[in-house]
């Protein structure tokens, strides 16, 4: 049955890149929080006609003349790398423009060569500190988040997990709120949690860029794996907000004494997010 659903979804993926001038592409299809949010064209009036599909639904079909816009989300990674690979194909006869795309590892040091964002039109990722204009993650646009940037805080901190590493961190349920990313909620349901506390513990990266453009301070938790090894993903580094880092739980109390503030970002990434817009719109005459 999945096979079957992954055909058919391949299927209309297809019609709507042969159909369509304009097509966006991202992680659509998933119970990622962060993931489902993170296309500009869910933000951008201009863009609220165009199609979008599942980058795990691209094929190498043969199309002439698109702009895809690809992004946002974690997508230069070896997970996509296939994917990746349709996409630098398509460059050759279509506009490829990467929107708010990052990846998890220190540029240069990734699995996958990311040579191929050389052949694209346009090219902002969400890395700081690269050759690449950085572009800060679309999902800023929301207004949810003016909706609860003022909101008063309940709570002295809140947590909030990347559910495929949360299991070492449940023990922390027993002294805060606690959410993962794939926690039946909406987006606003999520940012509205987050508004809730002065501080944010997290090892999501979008629960540390949403508390941090909600002004909140942010503490990071390393990734743990099944194996129990321990890390902090490269992604949070290259990500210009303030936090500190914990790398015990014993140490919470501590981090969060030290946690920086966050002020003014959602404002300057906005600005970027708009000002990336208007460039497209202007280079490629779109409308």
């Amino acid at each position: 049955m999945k096979k079957f659903k992954h055909f058919i979804d391949s299927i209309k993926s297809s019609l709507i890149l042969k159909n369509n001038k304009i097509i966006f592409v991202y992680r659509k299809n998933t119970k990622n929080i962060g993931d489902l949010n993170c296309c500009p064209a869910l933000y951008f009036k201009e863009f609220l006609n165009c199609k979008s599909i599942d980058i795990l639904s691209l094929q190498n079909i043969k199309v002439k003349n698109k702009t895809i816009i690809v992004g946002g989300g974690g997508l230069l990674q070896e997970f996509f790398r296939s994917k990746l690979e349709i996409l630098d194909k398509l460059s050759k006869n279509n506009r490829i423009i990467y929107w708010g795309v990052g990846t998890d590892n220190k540029i240069g040091e990734n699995l996958i060569s990311l040579d191929f964002l050389e052949n694209a039109y346009l090219c902002g990722i969400r890395n700081q500190n690269t050759k690449y204009t950085f572009i800060p993650c679309p999902s800023c646009m929301s207004n949810v988040f003016d909706k609860y940037k003022e909101t008063t805080s309940k709570y002295e901190a809140v947590v909030y997990l990347h559910e495929d590493y949360s299991k070492n961190y449940m023990s922390l349920k027993n002294k805060y709120e606690i959410r993962t990313n794939r926690s039946n909620l909406s987006f606003e349901d999520v940012i509205n949690f987050l508004s809730q506390g002065n501080t944010i513990i997290t090892n999501s990266y979008h629960g540390a860029y949403w508390g941090a453009l909600l002004n909140k301070k942010i503490v990071i938790l390393p990734w743990i794996n099944d194996k129990n090894q321990q890390g902090v993903s490269d992604k949070f580094k290259q990500l210009p907000i303030n936090y500190t880092l914990c790398e015990n739980i014993n140490d919470i109390e501590n981090a969060i004494s030290k946690a920086p503030t966050n002020l003014g970002i959602l404002d300057t990434f906005r600005a970027q997010n708009i000002e990336f817009k208007n460039k497209i719109i202007k280079s490629h005459k779109l409308f």
